[in-house]
């Protein structure tokens, strides 16, 4: 499976979605009740080809996503065959934490304070290993929230101008 099963709460939520989807395969309600109970590996099957579907289609869409963790905070962008990956690092003895947004709103408000605060910007563009939804999936589960093209445009500036004023 690339992804993973979706939740009871979740297919609940899309069960007229489900119910389509078992109608395109020509399995009416009282069938799927019938599958449900007395052939739970099929059901189990279906469940599985629902949810790859699913993630599928969502995962299509995403092409911003920011990932915040105690020291490194990440802006991602999804082209169809490479993502870019421009960040922040703190140093580990610092007090800087960049899950806490007023930590992170400071810092965009005195950049100069903080890359003196040892602070390392980065960038890099690689091939996906996996497929592109695949790898969107890998940081979303890791707790990726969506974002945009303006933020990850702001992080692109960050790192033109520290380039700059490093040569």
């Amino acid at each position: 499976m690339k992804f993973r099963l979706l939740s009871f709460e979740e297919l609940q939520s899309l069960d007229k979605e489900f119910m389509g989807f078992l109608s395109k395969r020509s399995i009416a309600p009282e069938e799927w009740a019938h599958i449900r109970i007395k052939k739970q590996e099929r059901a189990l099957e279906l469940i599985e080809a629902f949810s790859e579907q699913v993630f599928d289609q969502v995962l299509t869409k995403v092409e911003y996503l920011e990932l915040r963790e105690e020291k490194k905070y990440r802006q991602l962008y999804f082209k169809d065959n490479t993502y870019i990956e421009v960040g922040l690092t703190a140093d580990p003895k610092t007090d800087m934490d960049f899950r806490d947004p007023e930590q992170l709103k400071d810092f965009i408000n005195s950049v100069q304070k903080s890359l003196a605060a040892k602070l390392s910007v980065f960038r890099k563009e690689e091939k996906y290993e996996k497929t592109r939804n695949e790898e969107v999936f890998i940081y979303v589960e890791a707790g990726a929230k969506r974002s945009d093209e303006k933020s990850f445009g702001l992080m692109e500036m960050l790192y033109k101008e520290s380039r700059a004023i490093q040569n």
